[in-house]
């Protein structure tokens, strides 16, 4: 049986998360990775979704 055990590493993570996420600032920062990351998925799923006249990307 696979046990799971919380550091206090763990369980500050996602207080620092919301801390940043309060801060609209620090909130454009990390969305700006983020759909960057989001976008290279889609293109690697659908490479030929923003071939042509349209996109079709999701």
């Amino acid at each position: 049986m696979l046990t799971a055990t919380a550091s206090a590493t763990h369980t500050a993570a996602p207080v620092r998360l919301g801390h940043a996420l309060s801060d609209s600032t620090k909130v454009g920062v990390l969305l700006a990775p983020a759909v960057n990351e989001l976008l290279e998925v889609v293109l690697r799923v659908e490479p030929g979704c923003c071939s042509g006249d349209t996109c079709t990307c999701p």
